[in-house]
């Protein structure tokens, strides 16, 4: 209820500052009003646009969206551009109106006629996209630039992303930096956060991490969760800033709450292992199941971890089993390893070690130390595999040589083994 009453409250702010300016140089909204409604009745484009933002935010009469509607797309059809561009939005949004892509590349193609720089953004988007129309990112590149050389931040940030990575133009990361640049010094956050990241990364222009610092701080300013998740990895590691594991923790925490799903799995980490925070395994398991809920795959395993130990959770096994089978199938080496094993255990499934051994493969092959150990037990006790004890010693090894302590004691109960048949 909360949450619904703020929202409310801030779109009533909003309606509230668009109704003031709308009535500016009027002594009434009701005189702003009838304003508008005799010059649409006398077919002037410009006031049945205005006469529609009247029945829309309810200046000088009550909110009626139908009606609305209705004097907006008169003045669409009488050629205002900025009714065309406001009637395109609509249909790309689906408010008031049914969404309709067509008809928005339709409005919106008219609407660029006036050469405003938000328009042919979007009509860049749509190229870019293929809504309403063939997707063609050339065209989109070009709408893009044209919107750009105005100065306009959006169309600079979709050109520059055009350039770094040559969709519909020729790749050219420097151009891309410049973009990014000029749409960052404009305030847009995500430009401050890419730009940032060409700078910490060398991409298009020299490296220099204490530069990226600084821009990815600007974008974090703003609320740009990525950016946060990228000052928690400069703190974390002291690039371009001096290394403080605590101010790691905040960022990661900071863009966790704003629901990244790398950020919640970073922090999920921090609190379970005490980086540069207290210890919370609880708190741990929490932003472990954000994250995973979202489908991402280190979450996915340390999840299954939690529950298969009963650390931070209470101890489930059928649902550590739900964890792994993601994680592995998302292609994370350990919980291959883990998945396998149940394979070999035969209680949450019927047993299948030959099904167990793929999966040790798969994860040995990826370096998974303990895909590398239950690999080697396999071939030790020839269980989904014919035994073979000079296999099983080159699997305990590689494990080993990671430091898996297991591994060693079996490689050199083996090795006893060998040298006393010699």
């Amino acid at each position: 209820m909360d949450g619904d009453y703020e929202s409310y409250s801030s779109q009533e702010e909003m309606f509230k500052g668009i109704r003031e300016s709308l009535c500016k140089g009027y002594a009434s909204p009701e005189d702003a009003y009838e304003d508008a409604l005799k010059g649409a009745n006398d077919g002037d484009p410009d006031k049945m646009c205005f006469l529609a933002e009247c029945h829309l935010y309810g200046v000088g009469t009550g909110v009626n969206n139908r009606e609305g509607c209705k004097w907006l797309k008169k003045a669409a059809e009488a050629g205002s551009h900025a009714a065309q561009y406001s009637l395109a939005g609509m249909y790309i949004d689906g408010n008031y109106l049914q969404r309709n892509y067509d008809e928005a590349f339709r409005w919106l193609s008219m609407s660029v006629e006036g050469g405003e720089p938000p328009a042919q953004d979007m009509l860049g988007l749509m190229y870019e996209n293929g809504l309403g129309c063939r997707q063609d990112c050339a065209a989109a590149a070009r709408w893009y630039a044209k919107s750009a050389e105005q100065g306009y931040p959006d169309a600079q940030y979709n050109l520059a992303q055009l350039y770094f990575n040559g969709k519909g133009v020729e790749k050219d990361q420097e151009k891309a930096v410049d973009l990014f640049r000029q749409a960052a010094l404009s305030g847009d956050q995500r430009a401050q956060n890419e730009l940032g990241y060409c700078l910490s990364t060398g991409q298009g222009t020299v490296q220099d991490y204490e530069e990226s610092v600084k821009w990815y701080t600007l974008s974090a300013e703003q609320g740009n969760a990525v950016a946060m998740y990228c000052l928690a990895t400069c703190y974390g590691s002291g690039y371009g800033v001096e290394k403080d594991l605590s101010k790691a923790f905040e960022y990661s925490k900071k863009s966790a709450d704003l629901g990244l799903a790398q950020s919640q799995y970073r922090a999920g980490t921090c609190l379970m292992t005490g980086n540069g925070c207290e210890i919370n395994e609880k708190e741990a398991v929490r932003y472990f199941e954000m994250s995973a809920k979202q489908g991402f795959p280190p979450a996915e395993y340390s999840l299954g971890l939690c529950y298969m130990s009963g650390i931070g959770v209470k101890k489930s096994e059928p649902v550590a089993f739900r964890w792994f089978e993601k994680a592995a199938k998302a292609g994370i080496p350990d919980a291959m390893a883990e998945y396998g094993f149940y394979f070999m255990q035969g209680r949450l499934m019927p047993r299948n070690p030959e099904e167990g051994v793929k999966w040790f493969k798969e994860a040995a092959r990826r370096g998974s130390a303990e895909g590398q150990y239950y690999l080697g037990l396999c071939y030790e006790t020839g269980d989904g595999v014919e035994e073979d004890l000079d296999t099983a010693m080159h699997f305990y090894i590689q494990a080993a040589n990671q430091g898996h302590e297991k591994a060693l004691e079996r490689a050199r109960k083996i090795q006893y083994m060998m040298d006393e048949n010699k």
